[in-house]
């Protein structure tokens, strides 16, 4: 390509940057020489053209409506054009080193961003959207949004971290936030175990992050106890973490509750469907640690009497956040940290879990004592929805238990 082509091929991008992203453009006619404007540049400088036309473009756009934005067909397969490079039109193949490359121009492109707003609906539209992957397009996008927050959480880049809270946030326990959960874990506490730092900084590098990942990661864990799973190999290395994180200060189990982000429009409509049922504030967390003696009971992990003394922390933890918790509301309304369905999905799946296995005595009496003092300090903390008398009819079939019946008779009392 010679100087003049060069000059032109260049007058023509920006005339296309001032008006791509306006809702009265004709985006669609023109999306043919777009594409050829673009696979000249070629990687990554077209990339970095799309990364740049999407922060304009919600510039512009920043007060629609969720799924009423403009020209979003067009938007979307420039996306995947030149962004994921998994189109019938482009198909570029990225190898690992170019792979790198693209990782590292999208951490820059959020790292560049000022307007909060605008960079969020960017991430979200790069990697919002379906709840479960579809095609190899969708495949490539989560592969490509997994390794993003690995490297943002390595590089400490906050910019990119801020972004996946909203975007976990937005999902809602949806099956494509816990396949990013869950590629988190492996890759920091299973297969680079030593990394394991990078998850450690979290509270000072990114809160919000924190914020939303550890409800996540608790309903991951509640998930395979219900269905009677082996934990991941991760899951000791994590609950050390979370155990530090907690110790100094057990307010972070509570914080995605106390502090939630706004309702804010999403390029994509966001799939309702989720993989774990909803549940109160710390519902996860509650059940994860009063369930897991016996969850754990037959593990065979290396570690998992370990485990259990770093769970008792975990609960301990929790505890204290619940008696310093002060009201919590939402629309007007009263948030209880424990409702009545928390306690109803506990003592169900005791109920459930024990119908199935050769009863521990031991076991039985940490779950049960576990739920007395659960119970006692959401009462006392007037945090807790359900009547004492409610709870001892839910409890009717359960072994009996010396301090759960202290804690519910003195209530009536």
């Amino acid at each position: 390509m010679d100087n003049f082509q060069k000059k032109q091929m260049m007058a023509g991008m920006s005339e296309l940057t001032d008006t791509v992203c306006l809702w009265y453009s004709d985006v669609p006619k023109r999306l043919p020489a777009i594409v050829l404007l673009l696979s000249q540049q070629g990687f990554p400088n077209a990339t970095r053209v799309v990364l740049n036309w999407l922060g304009n473009y919600f510039e512009h756009c920043r007060n629609y409506q969720t799924g009423k934005f403009p020209n979003k067909q067009q938007l979307l397969f420039l996306i995947d054009s030149f962004i994921f490079f998994k189109t019938d039109q482009v198909q570029v193949q990225l190898t690992l080193t170019r792979e790198l490359h693209l990782l590292e121009e999208i951490c820059k492109h959020f790292q560049r961003q000022a307007s909060s707003s605008s960079k969020f609906l960017t991430f979200e539209a790069l990697f919002g959207g379906r709840s479960i992957p579809s095609d190899n397009v969708e495949e490539h996008r989560q592969k490509i949004l997994h390794k993003t927050v690995s490297m943002a959480l390595s590089l400490q880049c906050q910019e990119v971290l801020e972004c996946a809270a909203v975007w976990l946030h937005t999902q809602n326990l949806s099956p494509c936030a816990m396949g990013l959960v869950d590629s988190i874990l492996m890759d920091f506490c299973d297969l680079l175990p030593n990394t394991s730092h990078a998850l450690e900084r979290l509270p000072e590098v990114c809160p919000q992050f924190l914020n939303q990942l550890l409800p996540c990661v608790f309903s991951y864990l509640c998930v395979q106890g219900y269905k009677d799973e082996e934990f991941e190999p991760w899951t000791s290395i994590f609950l050390k973490i979370s155990a530090n994180w907690l110790s100094k200060n057990p307010n972070v189990c509570l914080l995605h509750a106390t502090n939630p982000f706004p309702q804010n429009a999403t390029f994509h409509k966001v799939s309702k469907e989720k993989s774990v049922p909803t549940v109160g504030p710390v519902g996860h967390l509650l059940l994860f640690t009063v369930m897991h003696p016996l969850w754990n009971l037959k593990s065979s992990r290396e570690n998992h009497k370990e485990e259990t003394l770093v769970v008792s922390k975990l609960f301990y933890y929790l505890i204290q956040a619940i008696t310093a918790t002060l009201q919590i509301e939402r629309d007007g309304d009263k948030v209880y940290v424990i409702p009545r369905q928390d306690i109803l999905n506990v003592v169900t799946e005791m109920k459930r879990k024990l119908k199935t296995i050769v009863t521990s005595e031991t076991a039985v009496e940490m779950s049960l004592d576990r739920l007395a003092e659960a119970v006692q300090i959401g009462n006392a903390a007037k945090q807790l929805e359900i009547s004492s008398g409610e709870i001892e009819d839910l409890c009717e079939g359960l072994p009996p238990s010396h301090l759960l019946d202290i804690v519910l008779h003195s209530r009536h009392e």
